[in-house]
């Protein structure tokens, strides 16, 4: 099928930039989110007023709790780097099968045991995210997610599920990152996007909706207006035909958008967002609507300082782990990827 041009790009921002936007907008949105996540529109009005909450609220024992969102990100983000840096050292490698050990990595701070093989190698868990005692946290994680990677064996394993669960579209953001300066970016983080979903969601609306979620992330830091994004993001789902339900999801919240700025029933017309579709429905109609704020008021409190900080040094952490991959010789301690 043919690739069409895409429109001019907007001034980019530097990659730190991009990076600690996408991080930080992420947990600020996910830690508002985690005191109202199990609840109806109606049971937030009744709880936090009309208008829902408007800044952080008590999750999880503490003010601005992130969630299992943010965790399986960042551990994205860190699987990520590391098939980067194995790509570099030995000019090969399967980046899912990395972002699936950055996964059991994470499962492992849940406290939940592993029957993959890995697991048994001197010296793991290793890893700097695994490091962070914030994340040894466990807040909700999906049923879905811990079931595909408890019951991982070996690193390429697939899930045996049929699910289609929002917990993909969760946490693929940083896919997006890697790719938005790449050739035909949009596609690739398409194709990235969606095997790094497949790693724990079988059914094709959970998979496909994470690469649309990935690429649609790509696009926008790649320069492209908002509109345009969404355009090029759901182009990679032309002639499949289990790509149904992702776009018409994408479609109904287009056209929901396109009919002025929308209420939060209008929004929640689009579903709950508990399965993939509909996550990156509410996901697509918040973009071509701007309806995001700047999130400088949310940070000006002390809490939202504390946040901003611990996103900027994951952030810089980040950076340097990558940095540091890059100068170990090969006998170093680059982690059990170098042996896999």
């Amino acid at each position: 099928m043919g690739r069409e041009e895409t429109p001019t790009r907007l001034h980019a921002p530097s990659p730190e930039s991009r990076i600690l936007g996408c991080l930080l907008g992420g947990a600020v949105g996910d830690a508002l989110g985690a005191p109202v996540e199990f609840l109806s529109l109606a049971e937030i009005r009744h709880q936090f007023g009309p208008e829902g909450v408007r800044e952080y609220e008590p999750a999880y024992g503490r003010m601005g709790a992130i969630t299992d969102d943010t965790q399986m990100t960042l551990f994205t983000a860190e699987g990520l780097l590391r098939a980067d840096v194995r790509y570099c050292r030995r000019g090969i490698c399967d980046p899912p099968s990395i972002v699936q050990h950055a996964y059991l990595r994470w499962l492992a701070t849940q406290g939940e045991k592993l029957n993959a093989t890995i697991a048994r190698e001197e010296g793991w868990p290793d890893g700097w995210l695994v490091g962070v005692k914030e994340l040894w946290s466990r807040r909700a994680p999906g049923n879905t997610c811990l079931a595909a990677l408890k019951g991982t064996k070996k690193l390429g394993d697939k899930p045996s599920n049929n699910s289609k669960g929002c917990g993909t579209v969760m946490r693929v953001a940083p896919v997006g990152l890697v790719c938005s300066s790449a050739s035909e970016g949009a596609w690739s983080a398409f194709d990235l996007g969606m095997k790094v979903s497949r790693l724990t969601h079988g059914h094709p609306s959970g998979y496909l909706a994470g690469g649309f979620f990935a690429a649609l992330v790509a696009c926008i830091l790649d320069g492209l207006p908002l509109r345009d994004a969404v355009a090029a993001a759901v182009r990679p789902l032309d002639g499949r035909e289990d790509g149904g339900e992702v776009r018409e999801a994408v479609e109904a919240a287009v056209r929901l958008a396109e009919a002025g700025e929308p209420s939060p029933e209008r929004v929640e017309s689009l579903g709950k967002g508990w399965t993939a579709e509909e996550a990156v429905a509410i996901d697509a109609d918040e973009v071509v609507t701007a309806m995001a704020k700047t999130i400088a008021e949310l940070t000006s409190s002390q809490t939202g300082e504390a946040r901003q900080g611990m996103i900027e040094q994951l952030t810089r952490e980040i950076m340097d782990f990558d940095a540091q991959f890059r100068r170990e010789d090969a006998m170093g301690t680059a982690g059990s990827e170098a042996r896999h």
